[in-house]
């Protein structure tokens, strides 16, 4: 297996990449490694923005409008947090916690991530 691009992921993209590579395994009589069979169960079970499509568009959301970084805004989408006070443990690593412009960043976050709920 070759790496082809890194770069962090939602839980909802793992799960379809997962799916695809599954469907063209079996498609040849193979079947996915142990790993890649629990990574699949996992993101199944877990994922809480069922369209990954959805969940990077939310993604992308938050890195341009909230000024978050990738890494970050991933962690948000992957646990979709409700609440200012279960933000903080993602933003600690943000200077957003002391920055001016927090309470408009963290309200925009918020807006962005109430989407996942209604999808």
């Amino acid at each position: 297996m070759r790496v082809i691009e890194e770069k962090p992921v939602t839980l909802s993209t793992v799960r379809d990449l997962l799916r695809k590579r599954k469907k063209e395994a079996e498609e040849v009589g193979e079947t996915l490694e142990p790993y890649q069979l629990r990574a699949l169960e996992y993101a199944e079970e877990f994922a809480k923005v069922k369209d990954s499509k959805k969940a990077e568009e939310m993604v992308e959301r938050l890195v341009k409008e909230a000024k978050l970084k990738r890494e970050v805004a991933v962690q948000l989408v992957n646990c979709l947090p409700e609440h200012e006070e279960e933000l903080k443990p993602f933003l600690s690593r943000e200077e957003l916690l002391f920055a001016p412009d927090r309470e408009e960043r963290i309200k925009k976050i918020l807006e962005i991530l109430r989407e996942g709920h209604e999808a």
